[in-house]
């Protein structure tokens, strides 16, 4: 635990794939309501 950056690239890490997935959701609901 003596290493800060690797829970922060984790952090990081787990907010793009976060990130992706809302993105990605948005996109298939504006396709949806765009049909």
């Amino acid at each position: 635990m003596g290493n800060s950056w690797v829970p922060c690239s984790m952090e990081i890490e787990t907010l793009n794939k976060r990130y992706i997935l809302v993105a990605h959701g948005f996109y298939l609901l504006v396709q949806i309501g765009f049909r």
